[in-house]
């Protein structure tokens, strides 16, 4: 805490004068009462009455015997960072300039300085003394002779008149600064705020430009596509004088499908992301859902030494409002990548219900549960990205899953993948169940 400013400036001519301020201004009460004791037995005066035991207010005073000294102790107090608080000024004090005059330049280099007018003759009239030094409340007179008590209040009131505006200055002082930081912290948090929605929009441009770069690029390649899977079949049949071998229609169709599977996939991530699906909602029945998925199983292991389980449970709900294509669309496309990965074994589908921990109720739950290879760990936390394929002798492109996990978002569930105890892998797609 700043130290309160206790410096008086004293300007009078006599000398004696000086001696009379520091008894009343930097004497202790205690030996003030000595003092005047002492005089009083000396020049057979009345006795001291006597004093209060508290102790007066010290003050830290500085001496000046002409006005010009007293200017110059009051520039240099205020050079050195130490000002008057206040000065006690005599009005006459000849060689000199008086003390108006005095006045007006100690106010010229600190125009804080609260000054009281010691004067005993009428050497200026107050309207001579407003008309030089203004009407202002930083100046009062005293009578001589001057009463103690006079002197110790006026000094005691007019130190902590500076003091107190000293404390309101820097109080509007830090408020301005505080004000300034603000200000400029605002304008900071603005022009940052407006920077990110520059870079937000140009991202925004630019994913949007390269969903529709995508979206023209699949619909330009898929027609072709097609139309040369057509030729291909037709160019076999040709080469093998009309019946072209089982194997090698089905390496073409098997290569064809994937491609076209691609495509579609790159379409369907595009349109999902870039927010142009407008599929709508309808009400269907969850068991109808999962007698399709079983039969789409055990068309899809056909061939194959793998058993198909089918475990429903009896409480589910009668409908579910959902996208129905769109359901299909997933589990199937769990149900070929169970197929496609697993070469001997079981395919096991459970369909329930789920108890979730949030307030949205118990959530419709498909599993498909395959023996196959199995997830390679190192593709684990990139299964639902784009392109990620389950391990390295996968053949697709890796776009399935990630258009699975885009719609389960869309419909409002998720799908998660589960590592089983022994082999094989586990997909679960949760969906809303209302």
């Amino acid at each position: 805490m700043r130290a309160e400013n206790k410096r008086v400036l004293i300007v009078d001519d006599n000398a004696s004068i000086h001696d009379d301020f520091r008894k009343v201004l930097a004497t202790r009460a205690a030996d003030q009462v000595a003092l005047q004791s002492a005089e009083a037995a000396l020049f057979d005066d009345e006795p001291v009455a006597a004093q209060p035991s508290a102790e007066l207010e010290l003050f830290e005073l500085d001496f000046a015997l002409q006005g010009e000294q007293a200017v110059d102790s009051a520039r240099r107090a205020r050079a050195d960072g130490k000002p008057f608080a206040m000065a006690f000024v005599d009005m006459r004090m000849p060689p000199g300039i008086d003390g108006v005059e005095t006045i007006e330049r100690i106010w010229a280099v600190d125009p804080d300085v609260q000054v009281v007018v010691c004067t005993a003759f009428s050497d200026h009239s107050w309207q001579d003394v407003v008309r030089r030094l203004g009407r202002t409340d930083r100046l009062l007179i005293l009578k001589k002779p001057f009463d103690t008590i006079e002197v110790c209040q006026l000094a005691t009131a007019l130190t902590e008149k500076w003091n107190a505006a000293l404390r309101e200055r820097e109080h509007l002082a830090a408020a301005q600064r505080a004000e300034g930081e603000a200000r400029a912290y605002a304008a900071s948090l603005e022009t940052t705020n407006n920077a990110i929605e520059a870079s937000w929009r140009r991202t925004e441009a630019e994913l949007s430009a390269r969903r529709q770069l995508l979206l023209n690029i699949a619909d330009t390649v898929l027609a072709p596509t097609l139309e040369v899977l057509a030729q291909s079949i037709a160019s076999l049949d040709s080469a093998s004088g009309g019946a072209p071998s089982t194997g090698k229609l089905e390496d073409v169709v098997d290569r064809s499908t994937d491609l076209v599977h691609t495509i579609q996939g790159l379409i369907e991530l595009a349109e999902i992301d870039g927010g142009r699906d407008r599929a709508v909602a309808s009400a269907c029945s969850p068991r109808d859902l999962a007698d399709q998925l079983a039969r789409r199983a055990e068309d899809a292991v056909q061939g194959k030494p793998i058993d198909v389980l089918y475990r429903c449970a009896p409480a589910l709900p009668a409908t579910v409002k959902t996208v129905p294509e769109r359901v299909r669309r997933v589990l199937d496309e769990l149900v070929d990548n169970a197929a496609r990965n697993t070469e001997r074994g079981s395919l096991t589908i459970e369909v329930g219900l789920h108890e979730s921990s949030d307030s949205e109720g118990p959530m419709l739950r498909f599993a498909i549960t395959d023996t196959g290879r199995g997830v390679a760990e190192s593709t684990v936390n990139a299964l639902f990205e784009p392109f990620c394929k389950t391990d390295a002798t996968d053949t697709r492109a890796g776009l399935g899953l990630a258009v699975c996990s885009r719609l389960a978002g869309a419909l409002g569930g998720r799908l998660r993948y589960v590592r089983p105890a022994q082999t094989g892998a586990t997909f679960e797609l949760f969906l809303p169940s209302r």
